[in-house]
């Protein structure tokens, strides 16, 4: 939500499916989508016969981080599956897309305004590795809050990945 709210976004006819392109840099799109982010193998040629728009330059998930040491976490990382993968991680064994050209640019906006927003006592920033799907062609990482349900919901962690988001993609126009 904390992303939406954050800048100015216009509803794109795609039937069934909740897609919005920001006002402020028309190459950006938002889809809100349920199901798994694992299980959407080729997102990127779905975008594209959803919205008849050109398959995206790049793709960026919004997802929440999960961890076995619970830690809360600000994360960013490629994807893909270097090795064998589990079935119920998604993608391809031994396949991974193109890394996004926007994860050493994120990572460094993300460390400054978590220390701005005065959360670095509270959350780790982390470049973390590859070690999921889905598969696609286009460019892509994950953009994560984590690691529990009270550090998914916290809306000062939100606000910080919208400003963050907002600023790399150019959304004020």
């Amino acid at each position: 939500d904390a992303f939406l709210e954050r800048a100015a976004w216009t509803p794109v006819d795609a039937g069934e499916h909740k897609v919005f392109r920001s006002s402020g840099n028309p190459d950006v799109f938002f889809w809100a989508r349920s199901d798994s982010m694992l299980g959407q193998d080729n997102v990127d040629q779905e975008f594209a016969d959803v919205t008849g728009q050109a398959c995206p330059r790049d793709v960026v998930f919004l997802s929440r981080h999960a961890s076995k040491e619970g830690r809360a976490a600000l994360t960013v990382h490629p994807i893909g599956n270097p090795g064998a993968a589990r079935s119920d991680m998604g993608g391809i064994p031994f396949k991974c897309p193109p890394p996004s050209p926007r994860l050493g640019s994120l990572y460094r906006r993300l460390y400054r305004a978590t220390a701005e927003a005065d959360l670095a006592q509270d959350f780790d920033v982390s470049l973390e590795a590859t070690h999921h799907g889905p598969w696609l062609l286009t460019p892509a990482l994950f953009a994560e809050i984590g690691s529990t349900p009270s550090d998914w919901g916290r809306k000062d962690a939100s606000r910080v990945w919208a400003d963050v988001l907002y600023q790399e993609l150019g959304l004020g126009g």
